[in-house]
């Protein structure tokens, strides 16, 4: 079985083992968490490494799934998505470039992301990151010299590989020398592993 990629992925799979690596449920840790009322989310996460001894990626799966209301994170896609585009209104703009890059290859895995998205094909080679007028495309294409709208990326998050960024801001920008820097991201990405 391949390593999960994606946050759904992580999250489904710690989920299906919290039982054996903590000795309770996701059922029975959400009414552990129940007394916790008042607590903060780094409060929470100190409270459930310090009082019942979970390791920290553990304790920050449970915190989340408290905030989110006692539901998985990353499961509802849709709530993710409605997340990120809710007050900029470029959801139409996002699924059509989602759809320009899958008819590249639909085998790409798409991972939504709470601000952001991620495109992985065995390594994470993209990620589009919504902004109040624009989104954002940021692409692992190691040193290429930036040029035209290919620039330095910025404000896109901590991941070293994805140094450079695309901007669209209308469909107009999904264009050929957007999809040609996306397949050289792609391609270059395989070529890694």
């Amino acid at each position: 079985m391949p390593a999960p990629q994606t946050p759904g992925e992580m999250e489904a799979i710690m989920v299906v083992k919290l039982k054996e690596n903590t000795g309770k449920s996701l059922e029975e840790w959400i009414s552990v968490m129940a007394e916790t009322e008042g607590m903060k989310k780094m409060e929470l996460v100190k409270w459930l490494r310090s009082a019942h001894g979970l390791k920290n990626s553990t304790a920050y799966l449970l915190m989340a799934i408290h905030f989110n209301g006692g539901e998985l994170v990353y499961a509802n896609v849709e709530k993710l998505l409605e997340e990120q585009y809710h007050k900029n209104g470029l959801r139409d703009l996002y699924e059509s470039f989602n759809k320009q890059v899958l008819d590249l290859d639909s085998s790409i895995k798409i991972g939504v992301c709470k601000g952001y998205t991620s495109y992985l094909k065995d390594v994470q080679f993209m990620i589009t990151v919504p902004k109040p007028k624009e989104i954002r495309v940021g692409l692992a294409l190691g040193n290429k010299p930036f040029e035209g709208k290919l620039e330095k990326a910025k404000s896109l998050g901590a991941n070293e590989k994805i140094g450079h960024q695309f901007v669209i801001q209308t469909e107009a920008d999904i264009n050929q020398v957007l999809l040609d820097l996306i397949k050289e991201a792609y391609m270059n990405n395989l070529k890694s592993l």
